[in-house]
């Protein structure tokens, strides 16, 4: 029975993975970006970890609200938690 539920977790993870990517095609730098947003980093934290440029993080934010369809890192955290993005 393990087995069983482990498939079908593994097939509801694989369907919500092709929600994700059909409704939110986010880059690989903007899903690293969206993980630091939902940890509660800021953008000099972020550009710290990623060796990036606090105006590119800011860039990089700011698409990430226009493709999730949000105001603000809250917002977007939330939805990346519900959505099953993150």
């Amino acid at each position: 029975k393990s087995k069983e539920n482990l498939k079908n977790y593994l097939e509801i993870n694989e369907f919500k993975g092709m929600k994700y990517l059909i409704e939110y095609p986010l880059t690989q730098r903007e899903k690293q970006v969206l993980y630091y947003i939902i940890e509660g980093k800021s953008n000099t934290e972020i550009a710290k970890i990623l060796n990036l440029s606090p105006h590119t993080v800011k860039a990089h934010t700011g698409k990430i609200f226009s493709k999730l369809g949000v105001r603000d890192r809250i917002q977007a955290a939330l939805k990346a938690v519900r959505e099953g993005i993150f």
